[in-house]
């Protein structure tokens, strides 16, 4: 049985909104196709690290990152 990877993806359409941020996604891959899901958080680029893939620079960084966590794990059990 293969394995679902999910993975946070930030400004995947390179688009910013009116205030300048972008949407942060999910992305599932299985067998070479993927599938994103809102997580329906918006942010300003330099309040994302692609590397580790969280959120900092930002008052509410803590919060948005566990939000962002509990997106992924209800995508994962779905």
């Amino acid at each position: 049985m293969d394995k679902i990877r999910y993975r946070f993806v930030f400004n995947r359409k390179n688009r910013l909104n009116d205030r300048g941020e972008a949407l942060v996604q999910i992305e599932a891959l299985l067998n070479k196709k993927k599938s994103y899901f809102s997580t329906n958080i918006y942010l300003q680029p330099s309040s994302w690290h692609k590397r580790k893939q969280i959120v900092v620079n930002h008052p509410h960084a803590d919060d948005l990152n566990a939000m962002l966590y509990e997106a992924k794990k209800q995508v994962g059990s779905t």
